[in-house]
């Protein structure tokens, strides 16, 4: 999320281009090849699909950036490196 929140406003990046900074679902996993495997999953899904899991976890549409960072944006923006 904060990749993608450093990316906004730059027109070469989907995210930067588009504002994709905003979480309103997630799921957790141990192993990334999992989260991967499932990411391709949902993806694979129907709007109306994805729509129903969503309202499963987060029926009000709320945005959970503050909730899994304690603050948005973050004051520092740290790179992954």
């Amino acid at each position: 999320m904060i990749e993608h929140c450093k990316n906004r406003g730059q027109q070469p990046s989907f995210c930067g281009r588009y504002h994709v900074y905003w979480l309103l679902y997630f799921e957790e996993y141990k192993y990334i090849n999992n989260a991967i495997a499932r990411e391709n999953e949902i993806k694979g899904w129907r709007r109306e699909k994805k729509r129903q899991l969503l309202a499963e976890m987060n029926s009000e549409l709320k945005f959970l950036n503050e909730e899994i960072f304690g603050q948005w944006p973050p004051e520092e923006l740290p790179s992954r490196m």
